[in-house]
């Protein structure tokens, strides 16, 4: 609390500690109304524009338009103080003072959003033509993955190899292209196994973030090195999206751009709670008001009404999946080579029913960028609950190996126990349903999961306890409304039920 009482005075200004004032024993009072009141025949106040913004489908209504003259300054810190005040009943803590939001420099790259060289491997004491072509295709694949997931902004191959001749270091190099991050490395010979060292450093203090090292069999050389360029992009990728969001919890909301807005609805939508999830969605559509030809977060403002479609509030099914399914066309109509949008529209056709045309969706995100982790989660998640089971499971097995402490690790998991138990292979369905719940954002639908898998592999009373958990936790009726989301095949609805009664799943 009074780290979000902080935030919202400095969001203030200097009208900050008068607004929001500490009442001794009692806690804090905010006297924003009595002071606009009284305000009221200030002309500059009464003929102050209301904040103009974007409107969004919404289950409850589209977004309502705050008022400038109830709040002093910028409207945006109106915004920003609406914001905080949800995000302070969220699961994520407040981090970062205003303090620290004042210390945080702009991007090294002055760009909107982290911009990042990935300068040619160095080859220390290889002289071999193999290898020199393998150092060069092994950086235009790494360069194609990562532009291809849209995240980042990528300096082209041809200017990265032109600076190859200046003797530059990586910083001075990164520096001089006006890059945000910059990744470096060696090939090395060790007998027979190639290695491949990998360093990812934030050019504004020179700070590592990550330092990794990739074995492979020289014998098969020809083999790996696309599998080597997709390893690569993505732990690149996922490094700068975590730097960023901890830049972005950092710093006060008001002074985010649309990038840092979208990465900490994130933050707030991988928690997978009711809260959070309004959180995130109020995130994504302020990143939207920002820049909206940023494709991300119509995807993940889609992905938080799917959430509710599934998770939250299936009672909604149809309403939820319309909106999903209309956020996400959006996605797809600002950036049409975005895999995220295509995944967005996939997941939303899922939910709705229409599972050969997600299906295809799902196709075209994992085709665009086929070391996009999240898209072959996707399509594990569609078919270990409607369609090929073993499909799921390689997808979720591919999906772990592209990114391995992925935030849906969790749900990877219980799909591939959906997967499992839909094969028959009961005591594996178990043993990794059980390891899913143990994530810290493990879900109720993740512990149903773990009941049913415990029950057909004839551990009634641990499923039995966990059972109580879950009826605690779910809606009346909760397992008919899972079922019903889930878009499961008759024989496997008939499983679901039977192992629901005997573990008393309500």
């Amino acid at each position: 609390m009074t780290q979000t009482i902080r935030d919202l005075r400095g969001a203030l200004g200097e009208e900050g500690a008068a607004l929001i004032k500490t009442v001794a024993k009692r806690g804090y009072m905010l006297t924003l109304e009595e002071d606009a009141n009284g305000r009221g025949d200030d002309p500059a106040i009464t003929d102050a524009p209301s904040n103009v913004r974007h409107s969004y489908p919404s289950s409850e209504e589209l977004e309502t338009t705050p008022d400038a003259t109830n709040f002093p300054g910028d409207p945006s810190l109106r915004r920003a103080f609406e914001l905080l005040a949800d995000e302070s009943r969220s699961t994520m803590p407040l981090v970062g003072a205003v303090r620290s939001a004042e210390a945080q420099s702009a991007r090294v790259s002055g760009r909107d959003r982290p911009a990042i060289a990935v300068l040619p491997f160095a080859l220390e004491d290889i002289a071999s033509r193999r290898l020199q072509v393998l150092r060069d295709g092994l950086l235009r694949d790494i360069i194609r993955d990562l532009a291809r997931l849209r995240t980042v902004f990528v300096i082209a191959a041809n200017s990265l190899q032109a600076l190859s001749s200046l003797g530059l270091n990586s910083l001075e190099a990164a520096r001089l292209l006006r890059c945000d991050y910059v990744c470096a490395g060696n090939i090395t010979l060790h007998g027979p196994t190639l290695r491949v060292d990998v360093e990812l450093v934030a050019v504004a203090d020179g700070r590592a973030l990550s330092s990794e090292r990739f074995s492979k069999p020289l014998a098969s050389i020809s083999q790996f090195g696309q599998a080597l360029a997709d390893e690569i992009a993505t732990l690149i990728a996922d490094e700068v999206n975590l730097a960023e969001r901890n830049i972005a919890t950092r710093r006060a909301l008001h002074e985010l751009d649309a990038w840092q807005v979208y990465h900490r609805g994130l933050g707030h939508m991988h928690m997978f709670t009711g809260q959070d999830n309004t959180v995130a969605e109020d995130l994504f559509k302020a990143a939207i008001d920002l820049d909206p030809r940023f494709a991300s977060p119509y995807a993940s403002l889609s992905f938080t009404h799917l959430l509710k479609a599934f998770l939250f509030d299936p009672s909604h099914l149809s309403v939820e999946g319309q909106l999903a399914h209309d956020l996400a066309a959006r996605a797809v109509a600002v950036d049409p080579y975005d895999p995220a949008a295509h995944c967005a529209l996939g997941r939303a056709l899922w939910i709705m029913g229409a599972l050969e045309e997600a299906t295809d969706a799902l196709e075209r995100a994992t085709v665009l960028s086929p070391s996009y982790a999240f898209g072959h989660y996707a399509r594990a998640f569609t078919d270990g609950w409607s369609g090929d089971a073993k499909v799921a499971i390689q997808a979720a097995d591919h999906a772990r190996e592209l990114s391995p402490f992925d935030p849906f690790l969790g749900p990877n998991q219980a799909v591939r126990a959906i997967s499992l138990l839909r094969l028959g292979r009961a005591e594996e369905a178990a043993a990794w349903a059980v390891r899913a719940t143990l994530h810290r954002n493990a879900h109720a639908h993740i512990r149903r999961i773990a009941v049913l898998s415990l029950t057909a592999a004839g551990r009634i009373d641990e499923a039995m306890r966990l059972a109580q958990v879950v009826n605690g936790e779910s809606p009346e009726n909760g397992n008919e409304l899972f079922i019903r989301t889930s878009r499961m095949r008759p024989d496997d609805e008939k499983l679901f039920r039977d192992l629901a009664r005997q573990s008393g799943l309500c």
